[in-house]
């Protein structure tokens, strides 16, 4: 089986300290290894949010599956692939499921054949929103009381860097 990785770091913090990409990488080649799946690429995005899917190399991996380069799509959660509830069934339904293609997470178990399956996965996509959206909440309300205070802009950026981060 081909097998395609995905992973994402929404911080240019998280792309230099480089941890959290490498960690990604790593446990999707032992997964694909493990499954005896033949890993023939894996699409980064370094620096860019959950938020949507405009994304360059998911904007790649998309056109991708619709050559059916590959048979399943591997991520290390469910959350590096789409932080928004939408975008996740999107991909879902009329991206990888119409050309064949299967959609793994090496973190969480679930199986999008069956319905319950599909339920759990739905789940796992309102938690990733819900996360999306307490990260922009705490962002607003750490800038706001930043902005009370008389902080500068400079202040602001490292604010919004700290939130992405929790």
């Amino acid at each position: 089986m081909k097998a395609a990785g995905y992973m994402r770091v929404s911080t240019d913090e998280q792309v230099k300290e480089g941890v959290s990409l490498g960690n990604q990488e790593q446990k999707i080649r032992l997964f694909c290894q493990a499954k005896d799946w033949d890993l023939i690429e894996i699409y980064r995005n370094e620096g860019k949010s959950g938020k949507d899917l405009k994304r360059d190399n998911m904007q790649r991996l998309m056109a991708e599956v619709q050559l059916q380069r590959f048979d399943v799509v591997v991520v290390y959660k469910v959350d590096r692939l789409s932080r928004r509830q939408r975008d996740l069934w999107y991909l879902l339904d009329d991206v990888f499921e119409p050309h064949g293609v299967g959609f793994v997470s090496v973190n969480e178990s679930f199986d999008t054949t069956s319905a319950v399956g599909k339920a759990c996965l739905g789940m796992i996509g309102v938690f990733a929103q819900l996360e999306r959206d307490l990260i922009s909440e705490r962002t607003k309300d750490a800038l706001a009381f930043k902005k009370s205070k008389g902080e500068t802009k400079a202040d602001e950026l490292a604010v919004i860097n700290y939130a992405k981060r929790l």
